[in-house]
Parts: structure tokens; sequence; C-alpha cells
């Protein structure tokens, strides 16, 4: 029975967890800032740091969830994390305030207090699991929590590359598909073959 529920609620939070930091991930980062500045939260100086940096506590938290690695320590910190989203957002929704949530994508459904409820359920859940296999608070395993955390830094790394990779090759088409409109030309885009506005025309080969 312990291990069933164990295994749902790592699958609940990290899967959670690693859509929202791939979500955030997939956004720039000045979308970030703007979203992290519209919970009138953080001071200013702050907003920047913790738009680069919070992706990826979000996506090693889901990760480590999902790869059932450090024991306890990584749903005490996934459960953590989990009750500093559902405190800034309860005190946005305290100040009437309508943010995208951005919880699995860039433009997300709009906070709400049952989002709240159910990051309170996901946080009680992984109460239960981190008491229940608290003695054991990084894991046991043949490799030691060293070896887990080395794991854990290359899945990280691996997700936020391919991450980066489809975002750029998004961009790609996106603009590539922008310029061949027939009113790109028109609108200061240059259609496909043709210079950019300031830039000469290339000299036709000899």
């Amino acid at each position: 029975m312990w291990l069933a529920a164990d295994l749902v609620t790592r699958l609940l939070i990290g899967g959670s967890l690693l859509l929202g930091g791939l979500g955030k991930l997939a956004s720039t980062v000045a979308w970030r800032q703007l979203w992290l500045a519209s919970y009138r939260l953080l001071p200013r100086r702050l907003v920047r740091p913790v738009a680069l940096t919070f992706p990826s506590a979000e996506t090693a938290c889901g990760l480590a969830m999902l790869l059932g690695v450090l024991g306890a320590a990584s749903v005490l910190a996934a459960g953590a994390l989990l009750v500093v989203l559902a405190i800034a957002v309860g005190a946005a929704l305290a100040r009437e305030l309508e943010i995208s949530c951005h919880c699995l994508s860039m433009v997300g459904e709009v906070i709400s207090w049952r989002g709240v409820a159910r990051n309170a359920a996901l946080v009680a859940a992984a109460a239960v699991v981190a008491w229940h296999g608290g003695a054991d608070l990084l894991g046991a395993t043949r490799i030691g929590w060293a070896g887990q955390l080395g794991w854990l830094a290359l899945a990280v790394l691996a997700v936020h590359g391919a991450a980066l990779a489809v975002h750029a090759r998004w961009r790609r088409r996106m603009f590539a598909a922008i310029a061949s409109r027939p009113g790109a030309s028109a609108a200061g885009l240059p259609a496909p073959g043709l210079p950019a506005p300031g830039l000469p025309a290339p000299e036709p080969a000899s």
C-alpha cells in the first residue's frame, strides 16, 4: 500500500513540477520576469535571478521525484516548492490580482483558489510519503547520495538542453513562417531570397 502511495505521489508531484519547469523554459527570460513581477512579492533586484533559476529548481525537484532519488529529501524539497507556490498564489488572490498560473505552459489558466487547494493536497500527500520514508532521508542505494546528486544533475542538464533545442527550433520555424507570408515585405520583413532592409543585394555569381 505504501509503495503504491509513494509511486502515485511521485508521479503526480514530479510530473506536475517537471511540466511546469519545461513550460517556463519554453518561455523567454523577459516573459518570466514579467510573470514574476506581476505577483508583486519580490524586490525588483531579485526578479531576474529568480526568473533564471526557478525553472531549474522546478525541473530538478520534478526529476528527483520521478526518478526516486535522494529518498525522502526529494519529497520534502518538492513539497517545500509547492508550499512556496501556494503562498504566492494565495497572496495574489487575496489582493484580487488576475495572473496566469504558468503551471503547465507559458499561457496557462488564471490563478484560482482551486489551484491553491490542489497544491495543498499535494503537499499533504508529500508530507505523508516523506514521514513514512523519513528514516532513510537521502535514500540508501549502492551509488550513495553523491552519486544520486550526480545523476540528477546530468538529468537536469539533459532536459534543459533538449528543451532549449526544441524552443530554438520552434522560434526558427516561426520566424521562417512569418517571413514567407505574402505581406511580409510590405510589413518591413524581407521576403525569402531578398536582402534585409539596409543591406545591399548580393552580386550575381560570375
